[in-house]
């Protein structure tokens, strides 16, 4: 399938819950596709459910054409929508920060180190994703909690890893400032 994964098997029964770990903290895209099965028999009905949960939220930019987020024809979305998709989805369900912020996940006796490397920089970030597609760029949704307080946000298109998390640090550190 390409990029990250959990490295699943045809026939591999899996915990619920270690597929949210996989897709939490690994951007497992194997990960992804078992649970958009498992949610709506197929990843086609999947996405059609992904597209309309977009269009309720108001998202005018966005259209899925996968559950995984590898680079597909027609798919497409923006920095904003993607800040308004990680509001939406932590007030509707705080408790999966609990699963963005895991140092690791591990699968199958293989333990992969959580992409977004942002955790550790003492600036309060719990979450969300990470992301590269070779058309696009490098991305992260991230979200940050300090002093009560938290800033939801998007940088995509980034040239390095390293310019991306710069970006999402000043971000982080201007809105703390100024908000």
């Amino acid at each position: 399938m390409g990029g990250s994964q959990m490295f699943l098997e045809v026939g591999d029964r899996v915990k619920f819950v270690d597929l949210i770990k996989g897709i939490a903290t690994i951007s497992a895209n194997d990960g992804a596709l078992a649970m958009a099965e498992f949610l709506a028999g197929s990843q086609d009905a999947f996405v059609h459910r992904m597209n309309q949960k977009a269009e309720t939220l108001g998202l005018k930019h966005t259209h899925f054409a996968n559950a995984h987020g590898l680079h597909a024809e027609g798919q497409e979305t923006s920095a904003m929508d993607m800040a308004n998709l990680g509001f939406h989805y932590i007030n509707e369900h705080p408790e999966a920060l609990e699963y963005h912020k895991l140092p690791t996940c591990t699968y199958g006796g293989i333990t992969q180190k959580n992409w977004n490397p942002l955790l550790d920089r003492g600036v309060g970030v719990d979450g969300l994703k990470t992301g590269y597609l070779a058309r696009s760029g490098y991305h992260i949704l991230f979200s940050a909690l300090q002093d009560g307080r938290r800033l939801v946000g998007a940088v995509m298109g980034a040239e390095t890893p390293d310019v991306r998390d710069t970006d999402a640090l000043e971000l982080i550190r201007y809105g703390f400032k100024n908000f």
